[in-house]
């Protein structure tokens, strides 16, 4: 069993959520008491800033060990500094919930292959409480692309009508994701420079100046959600050379460029690291083996964790069309606001 579980570090990840959720998951974890089918009471935390914080202190390699050492764990979890940590509050069973509520949430967060594996194995052959067929169906549908969730339910060893409960699950409501979007993974200062430097030679301006100028530009960033802002341009149509030109800031690790339109020639998909495209609407074709759909793009930018197009999330879609947005009061949703004259 992975050693995590005997340092600091697991002790350290164990206190720090259990003062953050348990009040939380409190029902969650009686609900799953109370249940006869051995099936956890499962829902999806908002753990942005959390994760981001944990990410910091510990690493995502060692929340990666934890989630997957509980997920895999036949019997008892070793004793040691991370189960001590559970004290008083949440000892025993009731500990070893919390602690499978965690895992789940941790392992959908990170999906990484392997980990979203340990994950479809914990429910199809876990012991219990563990989650759900159907609950496992729902979340690979908000990580996966339907082909690799569908592979990952096939291999994990369910009986048939659980599978069939799985694979029936992966079904998610449709984005109207119309328009042209950037996506960005970075942090806010990176960001407000790196659009800075790319509408070069225009200067930054007030929000309402240069009213009835053609050559006025305006963006908005939603607030970061996954380590990801979400990028709209007055007119839903920011081209393509500022996703490029963003790429290339130092600090900046990753952009997606995405355009749908009414018709299905009109998609097209790039994801940028600096200056090497690592994914566009061909690849994704080759890995889907054949057309590909606006709402494939969708799950294959929430599989990089673009959780802004993730129909489940708790926090819901933001607005991704000018339109809309630009009526929304900024402060408030904490939007930021650019305009280039």
């Amino acid at each position: 069993m992975s050693s995590i579980f005997t340092s600091s570090r697991g002790a350290l990840l164990v206190t720090f959520f259990k003062r953050r959720w348990v009040n939380d998951v409190a029902d969650l974890i009686e609900e799953t008491f109370t249940r006869e089918d051995g099936y956890l009471s499962f829902d999806d935390v908002d753990m942005d800033n959390d994760f981001r914080e944990l990410k910091r202190v510990v690493g995502p390699a060692a929340l990666g060990e934890f989630a997957s050492g509980v997920l895999r764990a036949e019997g008892e979890l070793p004793a040691g500094m991370a189960l001590e940590a559970l004290a008083p509050e949440l000892e025993g069973d009731v500990g070893r919930v919390f602690l499978q509520l965690l895992s789940v949430n941790l392992a959908f967060r990170l999906r990484t292959p392997e980990l979203l594996a340990d994950l479809a194995a914990s429910a199809a052959k876990g012991s219990a409480p563990h989650l759900s067929p159907s609950d496992l169906g729902g979340l690979l549908a908000r990580c996966q692309l339907s082909c690799d969730a569908r592979r990952l339910i096939e291999e994990a060893g369910f009986e048939d009508e659980d599978q069939a409960a799985a694979l029936a699950a992966l079904e998610l409501p449709e984005l109207d994701l119309l328009g042209t979007r950037i996506h960005v993974l970075t942090d806010l200062e990176t960001l407000e420079k790196g659009i800075d430097r790319a509408m070069r030679p225009r200067d930054r301006a007030g929000w309402t100046v240069g009213v009835g100028q053609p050559s006025r530009r305006r963006l908005l960033a939603h607030k970061q959600r996954g380590g990801w802002f979400t990028l709209l341009e007055e007119g839903d149509a920011p081209p393509l050379e500022l996703a490029q030109e963003l790429a290339k800031v130092g600090g900046v690790t990753r952009v997606a460029w995405v355009k749908v339109g009414l018709e299905a020639d009109e998609l097209d998909l790039r994801v940028l690291e600096g200056t090497r495209t690592t994914l566009d609407r061909a690849g994704l074709m080759a890995r889907l083996g054949g057309e590909a759909s606006a709402q494939d793009v969708a799950a294959a930018l929430r599989s990089l964790g673009v959780l802004d197009l993730d129909p489940g999330h708790p926090r819901r879609v933001p607005v991704l069309r000018w339109a809309q947005a630009a009526g929304l009061d900024f402060k408030k949703k904490s939007i930021s606001s650019f305009c280039y004259l």
